[in-house]
């Protein structure tokens, strides 16, 4: 693929920050990017663009091109558009399922495999996303503090929310299936097979071809593995606590099915509460924050767990034969390179990974 595939066009993207970057960086001379950003009107549209997108310091490489010229150029190709896609299912996982996956599409609403629903309410998912802007609208939330919060509802990644736990001192075991695979991928290397279809298909008839961007064919990643990485990480660079002191964190017992994992928790900590909260009744609620904490603790890990049960358990491969012959076009190109088997997932997760979530998502 040449990169002069993208010169002279005009291209519509959600909010993709990555994306966006790369493509200002390899193809300059493209004549305009619509970014489509969640805002409730065009104002807010362009805050966020400026303090959300231009400012962020992936736009290193750029700046040391153009300098103090770098925002009138972004401005200049950037056109922010008020919108929001989150009101559709345009993501599917799949659940439950194991052995070899194939590319094909799905049909809007198709659920899990062992869902306790048969079909998505796309409905009922507005409804929730609706009630929570009338709830922040009615706190008198100032514009940046309602776009801040609608643009978090709902995602949580997976192995994140697991590591800051983790780090924090909240999550004192693992559950899950030691041998199941994780399916990851890094984000520029989506953006990059993104780029690369594009071309592929530019000009071409509506086709139904799926690619399967991913690692667990060619480069699979134990959870187990996973659970290292993170010991190691923070073992050598410990979160803070409130105080700024070190938290220390212990390798954590993993339970292997959610039956040890109710049973682990009833036993440990669920008969402790209880007594607690019996003492703090004898007491006026004198330990009522304490037994407040502690439930609330336990609450959360039952959360996390039942919310990743289907990936924690997954014993599924995605195939990527289709991706495969998406490859073989920029065979040899660094520029546009998404080949898992190139990721060494120690060196990715200790120096890339694990730094950008302390030094992120925890600002």
């Amino acid at each position: 693929m040449h990169k002069d595939t993208y010169h002279k066009c005009n291209e519509f993207y959600n909010h993709a920050v990555v994306f966006l970057e790369k493509i200002l960086r390899v193809q300059p001379e493209i004549k305009k990017l619509f970014l489509l950003i969640r805002a409730v009107d065009k104002r807010s549209a362009e805050q966020r663009l400026h303090e959300e997108v231009l400012n962020t310091e992936l736009f290193g490489v750029l700046e040391e091109k153009y300098g103090a010229d770098l925002i009138p150029f972004l401005l200049s190709k950037v056109i922010p558009v008020c919108g929001d896609v989150s009101y559709e299912n345009l993501a599917y996982v799949q659940g439950l399922s194991v052995g070899l996956i194939p590319e094909k599409p799905f049909h809007m609403g198709e659920t899990l495999d062992g869902a306790k629903i048969s079909y998505l309410d796309i409905d009922t998912e507005k409804r929730i996303v609706e009630e929570r802007l009338r709830g922040l609208e009615a706190q008198n939330a100032t514009e940046l503090e309602i776009a801040s919060a609608m643009r978090n509802l709902g995602i949580d990644r997976t192995l994140d929310s697991i590591f800051v736990a983790y780090g924090k001192g909240k999550l004192k075991f693992f559950v899950g299936d030691p041998n199941s695979t994780l399916d990851m991928i890094p984000g520029d290397m989506v953006v990059n097979s993104m780029l690369v279809a594009m071309a592929k298909h530019t000009n071409q008839p509506s086709h139904r071809l799926i690619y399967h961007i991913g690692s667990s064919l060619r480069n699979p990643l134990k959870y187990e593995d996973t659970r290292w990485f993170m010991y190691n990480y923070l073992t050598k660079n410990p979160l803070l606590d409130t105080g700024g002191k070190p938290i220390k964190v212990e390798k954590g017992k993993i339970l292997e099915t959610m039956a040890s994992f109710h049973r682990y928790i009833a036993i440990r900590y669920l008969a402790f509460v209880r007594m607690l909260k019996l003492v703090n009744m004898i007491l006026c609620n004198h330990f009522r924050n304490f037994h407040a904490n502690a439930r609330r603790r336990i609450d959360y890990s039952i959360r996390l767990a039942e919310l990743y049960k289907p990936y924690l358990f997954f014993h599924g491969t995605f195939d990527d034969t289709t991706t495969e012959n998406l490859r073989t076009t920029i065979r040899g190109s660094e520029v546009f390179n998404f080949d898992p088997k190139c990721i060494q997932w120690d060196e990715y997760f200790m120096n890339t990974h694990f730094p950008g979530i302390t030094k992120y998502a925890l600002r």
